[in-house]
């Protein structure tokens, strides 16, 4: 298989996982959307697809939408700019931090990113229902077959998160490069409480890489782990939260993180693809099809719901 096959298929994976990540899949979503009716109104269907909505609407709420980058679901009133709302609301959303898609030239590094964020939200709402299951399992309603399915989803999803414990991340350590000292048990507890496990080569105790983020150093004991985790990599989700400790996690940001483990394990493999693919003179074409997916069309007519 050629590297550009190989590249559309992870597109086409990553697309798959992250059914919202292009406006025009957003743009199909608002299917006979009120305001669409209203010719002066703000708030349209390419307004809300523009900014990074996709309908989520209800009969009691038919103006309700949803971005699939940051959670953020709100209900819309016909004069609303849902692109200020947006930034308004989650100015830290990945979408809304690279600018209206249309007015900027992602690289194809940008549009990946987005798309494993956009994997990940809709992972952890999967996971978040599946939990859901087991709270709220009552056996003379549900079906026995509800929960068996629910427990080996949490079974699969565990065992692909395991990394997310500091003490699961300190036991990566557990081993011994010839003629090179061991660092102290508190310096790998420190690493591993920084958010790193061992990427151990034959020259360093200290390779290290982060699951949540791909990130990977070779570090000296004297580095401060955390203060470099932070500056090498200060979009990772672990270091963006700012909670070193498990102890002060929420349930919905513990649950996150392990989903955007469970993310990134699924396309570590893929990640040397794109790092080829940079390096290619054909990676512009890709780059720029890509780009047009992400943007609105220059031409589009106004739906008008019947």
């Amino acid at each position: 298989m050629s590297l550009q096959e190989s590249a559309q298929n992870l597109i086409k994976e990553l697309n798959e996982s992250a059914p919202y990540l292009s406006y025009a899949a957003r743009f199909a979503s608002f299917k006979g959307f009120r305001y669409d009716k209203k010719h002066i109104a703000a708030c349209s269907s390419d307004a809300l697809s523009h900014a990074g909505f996709y309908s989520t609407a209800t009969k009691k709420n038919p103006t309700s939408a949803k971005c699939p980058f940051c959670t953020l679901e709100l209900t819309f009133a016909e004069n609303d700019d849902p692109w200020e709302l947006h930034k308004a609301a989650r100015p830290n959303c990945d979408y809304v931090m690279i600018g209206r898609p249309d007015d900027t030239t992602l690289s194809l590094r940008t549009i990946v990113a987005l798309a494993l964020r956009c994997a990940t939200v809709a992972e952890y709402e999967k996971m978040f229902k599946m939990f859901k299951v087991f709270e709220e399992y009552n056996p003379r309603i549900h079906s026995t077959a509800i929960r068996a399915q629910a427990t080996a989803e949490a079974i699969g999803f565990r065992d692909s998160t395991m990394l997310l414990i500091a003490d699961h991340r300190f036991k990566t350590f557990d081993y011994t490069v010839r003629g090179f000292r061991k660092p102290t048990p508190s310096i790998l507890k420190r690493l591993a409480k920084a958010g790193w496990c061992s990427a151990a080569t034959n020259c360093s105790h200290l390779s290290v890489k982060c699951p949540f983020c791909f990130s990977a150093v070779t570090f000296s004991e004297t580095d401060d782990f955390w203060e470099e985790h932070k500056r090498i990599a200060p979009d990772c989700d672990f270091v963006k939260l700012d909670k070193p400790k498990e102890a002060d996690w929420t349930d919905d940001e513990g649950l996150m993180l392990a989903v955007r483990i469970s993310i990134m394990n699924k396309y570590e493999t893929k990640q040397k693809i794109l790092d080829q693919l940079e390096d290619d003179e054909e990676v512009e074409k890709l780059t720029e099809q890509l780009s047009r997916m992400m943007a609105k069309p220059r031409f589009l007519r106004r739906r008008c719901s019947v």
